[in-house]
């Protein structure tokens, strides 16, 4: 009986721990999207020449500024004033230059293709519906991000004109390719997405679970 009972116990020990799960937490947003979108601020400040702020008080008013990550855009803007040597204040009323960014857009294309069999929902009598797998000879989806960026300053005593940016525009890419569905690769400029050997990135092979 007593042996019995121990094989029992290990059963039942083995059964719960072969049930047990791990859940994991996922954001609305996916972390190809916003690293997509830093990398064209990113890429839209890269030239940004803020050396006529040099030893001045500047305030940035982010009043007029939106769209997505607009927090990440403005921290970026406030470390190009930072580095070019701008004096960076809390308040208008302490700058002698008022700096007014905003957008012209920030926001992501997509594209795919599909050379193959695609997802078929097929009726099952009693049962529903089941979905058949794709079958890609050959797929593309590719993502493409566009920023742009405009800036203008005024000296706040005067309102008189001061600075004027232009378009400030980035771009970033992350394509993804699958042919027979066995062979996967990614092309892009995200660095967090690229592989590096010997210092030179270069784009990788990658899990389709990634």
């Amino acid at each position: 009986m007593r042996d019995q009972f121990l094989s029992f116990s290990a059963l039942l020990l083995l059964i719960l721990n072969g049930c047990s799960a791990t859940r994991i937490t996922e954001p609305p947003r996916t972390a190809v999207e916003q690293l997509l979108l830093s990398n064209a601020i990113d890429k839209s400040m890269r030239n940004t020449d803020f050396s006529v702020f040099k030893n001045q008080t500047v305030f940035s008013d982010s009043s007029l500024f939106e769209g997505y990550d607009a927090k990440y855009a403005l921290g970026t803007i406030r470390d190009k004033l930072s580095q070019a040597g701008a004096l960076l204040v809390d308040t208008a009323e302490k700058a002698r230059y008022v700096l007014e960014p905003r957008s012209g857009g920030i926001g992501i294309d997509s594209h795919s293709e599909l050379f193959g069999m695609p997802n078929i929902t097929i009726p099952v009598p009693f049962a529903g519906a089941v979905e058949t797998p794709e079958v890609p000879f050959w797929k593309v989806v590719k993502a493409d991000s566009t920023v742009k960026i405009v800036i203008l300053a005024i000296e706040r005593e005067t309102g008189k004109h001061h600075y004027s940016s232009g378009s400030l525009v980035g771009k970033s890419y992350n394509h993804q390719y699958k042919i027979l569905g066995i062979f996967n690769w990614r092309n892009t400029d995200i660095p967090e997405r690229q592989s590096s050997v010997a210092g030179v990135n270069v784009n990788q092979i990658y899990d389709e679970d990634e």
